[in-house]
């Protein structure tokens, strides 16, 4: 959002902080990470709600600074892979949606 007496646009939004280390209170045994990862992922949870998971509900604020390596990397050492890469499927979702929007509206000109 643009500011009021100024030109600038200002740049808002949350950052992680810098941390090389884990904090105190969080949980930071990789076997059992790993696990949930692993059980997570089994049951049908991406990569992106993996994490947020394990955030909200086990404690562990960053899984790179416990276990050193992405999930996705935590996930194909373990032989859990899936075809296309995540990003590209949730692209591809959003291109197919706006595809229907378009056939079943079709004088909404903006879109096009």
């Amino acid at each position: 959002m643009a500011r009021m007496h100024s030109k600038g646009k200002g740049s808002s939004g949350s950052k992680k902080p810098d941390s090389n280390t884990s904090s105190s209170w969080s949980n930071s045994d990789k076997k059992e990470v790993e696990k949930l990862i692993v059980e997570l992922s089994n049951a049908g949870n991406s990569t992106a709600s993996i994490g947020t998971i394990l955030r909200d509900r086990y404690a562990v604020p960053d899984v790179r600074l416990v276990m050193g390596e992405r999930i996705s990397k935590i996930l194909s050492r373990n032989d859990i892979t899936t075809t296309y890469p995540e990003d590209m499927m949730n692209l591809m979702r959003r291109a197919l949606g706006l595809i229907d929007h378009l056939n079943n509206n079709s004088k909404d000109l903006h879109n096009r």
